[in-house]
């Protein structure tokens, strides 16, 4: 609701005018005798776009998920990872707001429904992270900005006039030269077949989890000591160098699953190995439970960085889209260097070499 303000005008009497948005759009007009009509005059504004949005679709949210998933291309876009995710959060949102027009759905039911997340328990049984909640959020932006913008289902989106809520402090947990070493100890002695050698392409590349997950044979060019990543949460491909040990690695995990699809796979079945869970083992086997198989990641981020790695440089290696989401390096980095997967290597020492 906006609120009147009083004004003189030239023959100094005074007028009320009105200021602020409806739906998104900036409405202003200037003039009335009393606030009264002011009032009045912004009502009447708020009515004839909730008319209009009335008279635009009876499409509920439900429609919309089904629509969104099967020709979305906001979502095809996404890698697959992320669409099961996104799967998980459009389910949620399906619940719990399904039968409801989309004209129904205002900023405060959205800001109530995001009240209730924040006391639902996650995977953990603990509250969700802010990260998370987010998360949440954006699935559902993307269903009323596709339905504004693609389908043209409504002309404005409650979200034009909210802010998205805050994503959480970034974890930025890395370790030191001697739980590495441990931790690469715990890694090669593990039951779990060839789990060091995909945390070691990991740490090398700066690949996520899911990367090497998916890893395919065939995008692998070992001769030019060269792996490309397809499947990424980003949705686009990349190509990272690898070291002469890590080449020799994979020689050795070749010999084993070469005649499979995947890489890192499950000598019996086929399937991409479980790397989180086996990670996940070994790590408590050495008092390193806390270490998460993505602060890996983040400890390959900064220690590129400190190596003088530029921003530009560690985004490439990293295979972010965008500067803005390593500025969080940016204090540790100066001027520019090359040779990411040597770096490392270099790093983490005696505990690359099988």
């Amino acid at each position: 609701m906006a609120v009147p303000s009083s004004y003189k005008t030239t023959s100094g009497s005074t007028r009320w005018r009105v200021r602020g948005q409806v739906n998104g759009q900036n409405v202003h007009k200037a003039g009335f005798r009393t606030k009264t009509e002011a009032n009045q005059w912004w009502k009447q504004q708020e009515a004839k776009v909730r008319l209009e949005l009335a008279e635009t679709t009876d499409k509920t949210l439900a429609d919309v998920i089904k629509l969104y998933l099967k020709e979305g291309g906001p979502f095809h876009d996404l890698s697959q990872s992320t669409q099961r995710t996104r799967k998980t959060e459009l389910a949620y949102w399906q619940d719990r707001l399904g039968r409801k027009k989309l004209t129904d759905i205002t900023p405060q039911v959205i800001a109530r429904e995001l009240d209730a997340l924040r006391e639902r328990p996650g995977r953990s049984g603990k509250p969700m992270s802010k990260a998370t909640i987010r998360k949440y959020y954006t699935a559902l932006q993307a269903l009323f900005t596709a339905s504004m913008k693609r389908w043209h289902f409504i002309k404005f989106s409650p979200f034009m006039q909210m802010d998205a809520p805050p994503d959480g402090e970034a974890r930025d947990r890395t370790l030191t030269n001697e739980e590495m070493q441990r931790l690469l100890e715990a890694l090669e002695s593990s039951r779990s077949l060839h789990l060091a050698d995909a945390v070691m392409l990991m740490l090398l590349t700066g690949c996520r989890s899911g990367e090497a997950k998916g890893l395919k044979w065939a995008d692998v060019d070992l001769d030019r000591q060269r792996v490309h990543f397809i499947d990424t949460k980003n949705g686009t491909s990349r190509a990272a160098l690898i070291t002469a040990s890590m080449v020799k690695r994979l020689e050795s995990v070749k010999q084993f699953t070469g005649h499979l699809e995947y890489v890192f796979a499950n000598p019996t079945t086929g399937k991409p190995m479980n790397i989180r869970k086996a990670f996940e083992t070994a790590r408590a086997r050495v008092g390193l439970s806390d270490v998460r198989l993505h602060d890996l990641r983040h400890h390959v981020a900064s220690t590129l960085a400190r190596q003088g790695v530029t921003l530009r440089q560690l985004a490439d290696q990293l295979g972010h889209k965008t500067l803005s989401q390593v500025m969080r390096y940016s204090h540790l980095s100066e001027e520019s260097v090359g040779g990411g997967a040597s770096i490392i290597e270099a790093a983490l020492g005696q505990g690359v070499a099988k």
